[in-house]
């Protein structure tokens, strides 16, 4: 894939050792990371037990090359008015955080990455099917792997998936 927004469940999977994930981020140039993404990583690093260290490998993460974090904007909010109302008509709603995020993978002609079926129920989303069932996703706060960037030691070499991406 060419390019890809991480959701919140992705992001935390791709550090828990996901084959699949890994695979998708290898072959991709670009990965985009939504601010509503990043926030929700906040809230949940802020109710687990390693707040500075997880906040510590998001910004490691944030800084690789290919990675960027959209801004929100007009045509954003455009595209998230359309999602919410076609939602609505259909009498499918799902959590107005979900919408911003598939708003922006919208707009930047990104394939969304999740765990969360509902996103499904948005017409035009293109989404990453994954291979595990949502009930055995780890949440943000849980311990990230031992071996993700930022859990190296500091004089340790650091490689990358493909050219631009953190690698074990």
């Amino acid at each position: 894939m060419n390019k890809i927004l991480l959701d919140t469940n992705a992001y935390t999977n791709f550090f828990k050792d996901y084959p699949t994930l890994e695979e998708l981020v290898q072959n991709t140039s670009k990965i985009f990371m939504s601010p509503i993404v990043i926030g929700e990583l906040l809230e949940g690093f802020k109710l687990g037990n390693r707040l500075a260290h997880n906040i510590a490998d998001l910004e490691i993460f944030l800084k690789e090359n290919g990675v960027e974090i959209l801004n929100v904007s007009k045509e954003t909010a455009d595209v998230y008015s359309e999602i919410k109302i076609n939602l609505k008509k259909k009498g499918r709603p799902i959590p107005v955080n979900d919408i911003w995020i598939a708003a922006q993978a919208m707009e930047n002609g990104a394939v969304l990455v999740t765990y969360d079926q509902h996103f499904g129920e948005i017409d035009g989303l293109r989404l990453w099917k994954a291979p595990t069932p949502l009930s055995q996703v780890p949440s943000p706060s849980d311990t990230l792997h031992p071996t993700r960037p930022g859990h190296q030691a500091a004089n340790a070499p650091r490689s990358t998936i493909g050219t631009a991406h953190p690698r074990r």
